[in-house]
């Protein structure tokens, strides 16, 4: 079993996972942990990944909302500047401006 794969299993199952610091809290489902060896094996691996996941509305990570670095609509590049965390980006490598939030990360 992978990491992904052990992620998915909790959750499918009806269990969290949560960062916390270098530990790794899980919330069993009720039919029990059966790769709870799997868990332990892959703790490294699994807690970089839920570090880049945002909390859902129950403050439990998933697996499901992971970040999207910003990143240019048109060109696809990384370099993107604002003045400040309000403003609109603009692409360092093709000078489009007025890049919102939600277009940076590609939620819309």
């Amino acid at each position: 079993m992978n990491c992904l794969q052990a992620i998915a299993y909790v959750y499918d199952h009806g269990g969290h996972l949560q960062a916390d610091g270098s530990d790794l809290v899980v919330t069993p489902p009720e039919a029990g942990l059966p790769i709870i060896d799997d868990l332990r094996r892959l703790k490294p691996e699994i807690l970089t990944r839920l570090r880049f996941c945002q909390p859902d509305e129950t403050g439990w990570l998933s697996p499901e909302r992971v970040h999207v670095f910003p990143h240019c609509p048109r060109c696809c590049s990384y370099a993107l500047f604002r003045q400040s965390g309000n403003e609109p980006y603009e692409c360092l490598s093709c000078c489009l401006q007025g890049i919102t939030e939600a277009q940076a990360r590609r939620v819309q």
